[in-house]
C-alpha cells in the first residue's frame, strides 16, 4: 500500500496542522529511532510554518540516538508546561505510551498518527496506516501535502524512523512504498551509510557483554520454534549495563534457525517483566501481546507482565507455543 490510503485521514491532520498556533509532541517511553526521528522532523516543519513546536520525553534521550538533529532540544516531561493548542503524538498507540494523562492534555486538540494495527484510533484527529512501514514515512507523506520543503537534517531524522522500524530494511514491512520514500530522503539528504553505522554497528562494551551473558543462556522449545532469552537485574548490574544496552537483543531469538517466535523477558525494577516478542512468518505477536495489554505489529510487539521473570517465561513461553501450534 502506498500514500494513496488514508487521504482523508491524512487531510485531517493537515488541517489540524495548518489550524493550530502551538505544538506539543511527546515521543512515547524508551524512545525509538521512529518516533524520536519522526518528532523531530514534524517539530521542525510546524516551526518552518511559523508555528511553536516543543518535543518531550518522559524518559532520558537514548546515547544510541545522540547523533540525530536536534535531539538536543527535546525536554523533559516533567519540565513541560502545558500551554500549547495541539497535541501530536507520533508512533504511540496511546497517551499512556507516552506517559500522559487525559487531564494533562485537557482542553488540546489531540492529533494521532501512527502505523501500529493495534492503535484504536483515538483522539480528535487519528491517522492511523498499519500498511505503512514506519511513522516516519506517514510524517513525510504529511510533509508532501502541507509543502513543506525539507531539509537535509529533516530527511536525516525520517530516513533513521523508516530504517530501525524496518531493521535496515530487513523486516516483513519493508516494502515497495518504503523503498520509494527511503529513496527520495537520501535524494534530499540523509545518508543511509552514516545513519546504518551510528544505528547498527556502534554499541557500548556495556551493551556487547550484556549481549554475550544473555545469549549464554538462551533457551529453545522442543520443536524448536520458540526461543527466547532473559535479563535480569543482577545481569544488568553485572554488566554495568543500561536499559537501552538492551536494544535489539530480542531480534537474536528470531534468527535462529527454524524458529518461528523469538522472546526477551526483561527483569523491572518494581517486580514486573517486560515482554519484548518477534515472530518470523506466520504467528502475529501482536494478538498474543494484547492478551496482557500490550500491542504492536503481527511480526513484532511486547507488553508488561504483572509478575517476575520466572512466572512470565514460563506463561508467555506457553502461549507462544501454542500460537505456533496453531498458526501451522
Amino acid at each position: 500500500m502506498s500514500k494513496e490510503s488514508g487521504v482523508e485521514a491524512r487531510k485531517a491532520v493537515v488541517r489540524a496542522l495548518l489550524e493550530g498556533r502551538s505544538f506539543v509532541l511527546p515521543v512515547h517511553i524508551d524512545p525509538d529511532g521512529d518516533s524520536l526521528g519522526s518528532s523531530l522532523a514534524l517539530a521542525e516543519a510546524l516551526r518552518i510554518l511559523q508555528k511553536e513546536a516543543v518535543v518531550v520525553s518522559r524518559s532520558t534521550m537514548p546515547e544510541l540516538y545522540s547523533f540525530l538533529p536536534g535531539v538536543e532540544t527535546v525536554i523533559p516531561i516533567e519540565e513541560w508546561v502545558p500551554a500549547q493548542d495541539t497535541v501530536v503524538l507520533v508512533d504511540t498507540g496511546d497517551l499512556s505510551r507516552a506517559g500522559l494523562k487525559p487531564s494533562q492534555v485537557e482542553g488540546m486538540k489531540v492529533v494521532n498518527i501512527d502505523h501500529h494495527a493495534s492503535n484504536r484510533g483515538y483522539g480528535d484527529v487519528a491517522y492511523v496506516d498499519a500498511a505503512a512501514c514506519a511513522a516516519g514515512e506517514m510524517v513525510l507523506w504529511v510533509l508532501e501535502d502541507l509543502g513543506v520543503s525539507i531539509s537535509s537534517p529533516m530527511a536525516e531524522l525520517l530516513y533513521v524512523a523508516i530504517m530501525t522500524d524496518t531493521g535496515c530494511f530487513r523486516f516483513g514491512n519493508t516494502t515497495e512504498s518504503c523503498f520509494e520514500s527511503a529513496a527520495k530522503l537520501v535524494a534530499l539528504g540523509a545518508s543511509p551509510h552514516w545513519a546504518a553505522t551510528e544505528v547498527f554497528e556502534k554499541r557500548r562494551l556495556a551493551s556487547v557483554l550484556l549481549m554475550g551473558l544473555a545469549l549464554s543462556g538462551l533457551k529453545i522449545s522442543e520443536d524448536g520454534r520458540v526461543c527466547w532469552v532473559k535479563v535480569s537485574r543482577d545481569m544488568m548490574e553485572q554488566t554495568g549495563a543500561s536499559e537501552e544496552d538492551i536494544n535489539g537483543l530480542v531480534n537474536y531469538t528470531r534468527i535462529v534457525r527454524g524458529v518461528e517466535v523469538g522472546a526477551l523477558f526483561k527483569q523491572m525494577d518494581d517486580g514486573s517483566t517486560r515482554v519484548a516478542l518477534r515472530s518470523n512468518n506466520y504467528v502475529d505477536v501482536a494478538r498474543l501481546a494484547t492478551r496482557y495489554g500490550g500491542g504492536g505489529h503481527a511480526r513484532a510487539a511486547g507488553f508488561s507482565f504483572p509478575g517476575g521473570l520466572d512466572d512470565a517465561e514460563r506463561q508467555v513461553t506457553e502461549e507462544a507455543k501454542r500460537a505456533v501450534e496453531q498458526s501451522v
